[in-house]
């Protein structure tokens, strides 16, 4: 079923002129120092020197500009064009600064000039476009370039060398030192404001955002760690690991910075003891650290292809898989005996590893073999048993057979519980054991295709399947559900939650991401909605006593971490001033005091019913400029998607 986004992008109206004059701007000032053993007749080397940090500057009104003195350089509204007060005979020159922001509806190139009776150099976006160190006849200094602007806001900025009076006057009024800059173009394609607030028009607007991501909590529910990452304005990120006492809601550690972190986990044991893997140039590394004595500690170096990692209960056995690099083909020739071999992103070489958390010591535990895939795995919490499967390819639709198998690591027996035929895109994924180690649920495709079977099924849709590994029963306990439920490779996608005795998890229904809860055991399950304030649910993780952390986001909302806690905890924290939203309390929005310097799109629904009688979701996204007073025509962009995968009201 398509889903339908529609954006709408506007050109707005302004005055008819041509040429357009900043009349109204952001003024400053501070002493300018030549350096020492400089030529004090050179303006250039005051502009050389004066370095500022345009990736942070956004200058709006009464606050102090990006200066070593503090004591200098508050932002102030200029309405009459850029002025300055001369400086008197006899006392060093001052730089002046002027900022406007340049509002531009679409890709254009326009043509600046500027004059001014002191040399002046003029910026757009932190990149100098001309300097004006030379005067005319006229004894006034001048400039004329022509720029290409992208759709946006740009920071128009200018730095002019506030030189003193040459001979003392006594003055009524002080002179003053004025800059005029114009900007030619087409009809309502720029204009001006001192407005500092980002449009998100622009890749780079979305750069300064910062990113919370991979909630864990430890099984008691005392800690809460999460992936913490920032842009800082440009391309590159930087990612960083933090933990959080939930008594408190306080910070307790912090590690940063930490190349490609993951498979965070923590132990089944109340020590706060957890682990995690960095990436290498060699691979992976896997770390564990202590809340309790604040030991970290490398427990194995360069671990090649790590995918997932897992702690087990009672003896420090970790479980990981890994995939190798496939071998060369040394042939001028490629055989292709199967569907797989098709997949170039795909490998058939991942296999099943324990690792002794203390000596570092591992054993492979499944060959990687050709003729079949390991998937995915899961230890069961009461058992000294595991579940893994594998995939094995064949020749009929669907192609591919998934095998449940158990594995018993004190003695090495191994048994195939079931076989099914299952589409390689929605295999079974995201296990977890049911109390009492007969029974697992697990993620997969909502309808199972047979051998020969010719009927066009949704194979992407998934539902929440149990598992009986002692008699191999399979049941559906989302069956005819209008929802798909989520996958998680690396970590799963599905929790048991022992305070309530249900299955939670996360799915899409219509343009929303909601937590859900279904019980295992009910001769009916009825998947129930678990109440959160976000339309969009992205990851979450649940302790052993049902404590939920999770990261939300909505159309105007960027993620943030929530802990959603039972009625006795809440209260507690209500106690102790947390901020509750809901049955929630916000850990960490990183964004917080970011988000009121953007100017957000509204939106608003736009659905519409299909010929088969079926509600399309949509919305209609209107620029934070859009005026529907105007009597005018606006633009329309329709963004859509053919296939099933929906759009959605995630940030």
């Amino acid at each position: 079923m398509a889903r339908f986004l529609l954006i709408s992008i506007f050109i707005p109206v302004i005055a008819l002129a041509d040429t357009l004059s900043v009349n109204t701007w952001l003024t400053a000032w501070r002493p300018a120092e030549w350096p020492l053993f400089a030529d004090p007749e050179d303006v250039n080397v005051i502009f050389d020197g004066d370095v500022i940090s345009f990736e942070s500057l956004r200058p709006r009104e009464g606050e102090r500009m990006h200066t070593t003195a503090s004591s200098w350089g508050t932002w102030k509204t200029s309405t009459n064009g850029a002025e300055w007060e001369q400086p008197s005979y006899g006392v060093k020159p001052n730089l002046g600064y002027a900022a406007a922001y340049l509002n531009v509806a679409r890709y254009a190139k326009v043509a600046v000039d500027g004059a001014c009776p002191q040399p002046f150099a003029l910026f757009v976006d932190g990149k100098e476009i001309i300097r004006a160190t030379d005067t005319g006849d006229d004894s006034v200094y001048r400039m004329s370039e022509e720029i290409t602007l992208a759709r946006g806001k740009s920071l128009l900025l200018a730095k002019v060398i506030l030189h003193p009076e040459s001979e003392p006057v006594l003055h009524v009024t002080p002179p003053v030192v004025k800059l005029t800059v114009s900007v030619t173009a087409e009809d309502g394609v720029v204009w001006f404001s001192t407005d500092p607030r980002r449009t998100l028009a622009r890749y780079e607007d979305f750069t300064v955002f910062d990113g919370v991501s991979t909630p864990v909590i430890s099984p008691d529910g005392l800690w809460l760690a999460c992936v913490r990452n920032s842009s800082n304005g440009t391309t590159k990120k930087e990612s960083w690991l933090e933990v959080w006492g939930l008594q408190r809601m306080n910070r307790a550690f912090v590690l940063r910075p930490v190349m490609g972190i993951g498979n965070v986990t923590f132990a089944p044991s109340r020590n706060g003891l957890f682990f995690y893997s960095t990436s290498g140039e060699n691979g992976s590394d896997i770390w564990s650290h202590s809340m309790l004595t604040g030991e970290t500690k490398r427990v194995k170096r360069d671990v090649d292809g790590l995918v997932k990692l897992v702690c087990t209960r009672g003896d420090p056995v970790l479980y990981y898989t890994a995939d190798a690099e496939a071998k060369e083909n040394e042939n001028d020739w490629t055989l292709y005996d199967d569907l797989e071999d098709r997949l170039g992103d795909f490998t058939r070489t991942r296999a099943l590893y324990a690792l002794n958390a203390e000596s570092g010591a591992s054993e492979c535990i499944t060959a990687t073999e050709d003729s079949f895939a390991m998937d995915e795995f899961a230890m069961a919490p009461d058992r000294d048993m595991l579940l893994f499967t594998r995939r094995v390819p064949q020749l009929e639709r669907p192609y591919f057979t998934t095998e449940f198998w158990t594995y018993y690591p004190a003695t090495g027996e191994a048994r195939k519980v079931l076989a099914e035929p299952l589409s390689f895109e929605t295999r079974p994924l995201s296990l977890v054991w049911l109390p009492g180690g007969e029974q697992v649920a697990f993620v997969s495709a909502a309808y199972f295709t047979e051998t020969g079977d010719t009927l066009d099924r949704n194979t992407t849709q998934t539902a929440l399947w149990r598992l009986n590994v002692n008699t191999g029963e399979l049941r559906n306990l989302t069956e005819h559900s209008v929802f798909s439920i989520n996958e998680d490779e690396e970590r799963g996608a599905v929790r048991w939650n022992e305070n309530d005795r249900t299955l939670w998890f996360a799915a899409t229904i219509g343009g929303r991401n909601e937590l859900f809860r279904v019980d295992p055991t009910s001769a009916r399950p009825e998947p129930m909605s678990v109440d959160i304030s976000r339309p969009f649910v992205d990851q979450f993780d649940l302790s052993a006593f049902g404590t939920c952390a999770f990261i939300a986001s909505g159309p105007q909302q960027p993620p943030a971490l929530f802990v959603r806690l039972s009625g006795s905890e809440r209260e507690t924290q209500q106690r102790l001033g947390h901020r509750m939203t809901g049955p929630e309390i916000l850990v960490n929005d990183p964004n917080e005091t970011l988000l009121p310097d953007v100017e957000l799109a509204s939106v608003e629904p736009w659905n519409f019913i299909n010929e088969d009688g079926n509600t399309i979701e949509g919305w209609l996204y209107y620029p934070s400029e859009y005026k529907p007073e105007l009597s005018r025509s606006w633009p329309l962009i329709v963004y859509f998607y053919g296939g099933v995968s929906p759009r959605d009201m995630s940030w």
